[in-house]
């Protein structure tokens, strides 16, 4: 091993001083700062710094991994092109260790680099959430659906073959609809009995997978969800009481704005130990009620103007859907509705008004309460006609949406575009395990540079990698692409299928590097868990670079070394 570290080690002060390496280091520090000072997103700090996220990660992972491939196959292929490897294996130095040692030394580098990328990233995304953001909302959605890391749950599956079985009978109950239906079929489709009737059942599930997805005006449609266990997930801090009301239960205190934008109205806190209810809050100032039974322990909790309190603030959870709008009104710019939350105990009961932007995800934040000690949680969206919808007409809808004329279509949530989320971890440990995985994605290519560098020439084995990079970026397109035009008879046809094959092939080999990529789970604040890194990463990663790798040692160490390289 005494080898494999010695050629490592010269490897890496030999990256060092490449004018490449060097390039390429200043570019990817161009592109960070770059992507920081103008990336502006949708005009939010929460929108600016999901969209640095996203940008900076992909930047991450394509600028040191070109890198790396060129590094890797260049010093491979050009210590043979230029006959420097005959005076390193002239001492005692196995040709299998020359190979590790190539590929330990890069990832020395690849570490490296990415350590400072990471401290960058990271500390321009502390800048940017110093930063003012909009208002309380901005800041409630930068806290909890960016800098954190939530579990996602999807609804429970719906009762489709329930609902089948209704509608066949329905339809069987009238034998001469049914067969009417039958004979239109094998009409048309020009098939047996058997297979009319199999493809009225398609029909029928496909219609009832719509329905359920779609709500009209004035209609209801609900979900079901396991409830989430937020239990021992407090917020903690301090707050600075400024006004106290015994008679009334009322507190008006100070806190930082990373406490308030955790407040929701109606969310439970404990402030001195003592439970109550989030009625208002701003950026900077919060308004606590509590029960009357509560406020004869005021002044022996010592709650009084001045004094700093310690405060316990419960979790919140939130539901993410995206709502589409279609028929005549598809192209309508806001959609309006009331969501309605409530758990198989029956209480407590949450309901939000909302007027929410067509065909753009959307998250609503709720007290956790709503599922405390249930199973389920029911989840319901009423699709209003129009703001004056008789059965929300109420003073605050009526402030809210002013003009009685506008209506709606029928909406379409998509059951794989809603989910609930809840908080499980931290922003920090998140950014650390998607660090990790880019850590990985350089292994498995400096793996792959070098194996092509074994027996290919620079300008070869560098072109053939970064084909199999943008493969492996765009594996599933490309294999459903290539695949999806053949069995029809033609030339060009047949052609296509055979490349869908060989690509299929070529997956075997090569992992879906978009499927693992961290960019969008750490965007999008959702916890990217140890099995997610482990099984789904670093398995077939480093499955393959071990396999690069042995193949590369093999390749090299029966190679003539004096034949001219192609």
């Amino acid at each position: 091993m005494t080898g494999i570290w010695t050629v490592a080690r010269q490897t890496f002060v030999q990256c060092l001083r490449m004018r490449m390496a060097l390039g390429f280091i200043i570019m990817l520090a161009v592109a960070l700062a770059g992507v920081g000072i103008t990336v502006k997103g949708d005009g939010t700090l929460n929108g600016r710094i999901r969209t640095f996220l996203d940008y900076s990660f992909v930047i991450t992972v394509l600028i040191p991994g070109i890198m790396t491939i060129f590094l890797t196959v260049g010093m491979v292929a050009g210590d043979v092109r230029r006959k420097q490897i005959f005076m390193i294996l002239t001492k005692p130095l196995a040709r299998w260790h020359y190979v590790l040692g190539r590929w330990l030394g890069v990832m020395m580098l690849n570490a490296l680099l990415l350590s400072l990328a990471a401290a960058a990233i990271y500390g321009v995304v502390q800048y940017l959430k110093s930063l003012p953001a909009l208002n309380l909302m901005d800041r409630l959605a930068l806290m909890n659906g960016v800098l954190t890391a939530r579990e996602s749950i999807p609804p429970m599956p719906p009762d489709i073959e329930g609902e089948m079985a209704r509608r066949l009978k329905a339809l069987t109950a009238d034998s001469r609809r049914y067969e009417q239906a039958i004979e239109a079929y094998q009409t048309r489709e020009t098939c047996s009995r058997e297979q009319a009737i199999d493809l009225i059942q398609k029909e029928m599930h496909k219609q009832i997978m719509e329905d359920m997805q779609t709500v009209g005006p004035s209609r209801v449609i609900g979900w079901k969800f396991p409830a989430p266990n937020v239990h021992g997930s407090q917020i903690r801090g301090t707050v600075k009481v400024l006004l106290v009301e015994p008679k009334t239960g009322q507190v008006v205190a100070e806190a930082d704005e990373s406490l308030t934008c955790q407040m929701v109205v109606e969310t439970p806190i404990e402030i001195n130990e003592m439970r109550g209810m989030v009625s208002w809050a701003d950026q900077k100032l919060f308004e606590a009620r509590f029960k009357k039974e509560q406020i004869p322990y005021f002044e022996s909790k010592k709650i009084s103007p001045g004094q700093h309190v310690p405060i316990a603030i419960d979790p919140a959870i939130q539901l993410s859907y995206k709502p589409v709008p279609t028929g005549s009104f598809a192209d309508m710019p806001f959609v309006y509705g009331i969501w309605r939350f409530s758990n198989d105990k029956g209480m407590p009961v949450i309901m939000s008004p909302r007027e929410d932007p067509s065909n753009q995800p959307a998250t609503l934040t709720i007290p956790a309460s709503v599922a405390n000690n249930a199973e389920t949680l029911k989840v319901e969206y009423r699709n209003l006609n129009s703001p004056g919808d008789p059965m929300f007409d109420t003073e605050e809808l009526r402030a809210k949406w002013p003009n009685p004329n506008v209506k709606l279509s029928t909406l379409r949530f998509s059951n794989d575009q809603i989910s609930l989320l809840y908080r499980v971890g931290t922003f920090e440990a998140n950014f650390l395990k998607a660090i990790l995985m880019v850590l990985l994605e350089l292994a498995f290519l400096a793996a792959m540079g070098g194996l092509l560098g074994s027996f290919l020439s620079l300008p070869v084995g560098s072109v053939f990698a970064l084909v199999m990079l943008l493969f492996g970026r765009m594996q599933d397109f490309a294999v459903t692409a290539a695949g999806s035009q053949g069995g029809h008879g033609d030339f060009v046809e047949y052609f296509c299928e055979a490349c869908g094959y060989f690509l299929r092939f070529l997956a075997f080999f090569i992992p879906d590097l978009a499927a693992i990529s961290p960019e969008a789970h750490l965007a999008d604040g959702i916890r990217i868990t140890w099995p997610f890194v482990s099984v789904e990463s670093a398995a077939p990663m480093l499955a393959r670079c071990a396999a690069m790798l042995g193949a590369a040692c093999l390749i090299f160490r029966r190679r003539e070394l004096g034949r001219v390289q192609v």
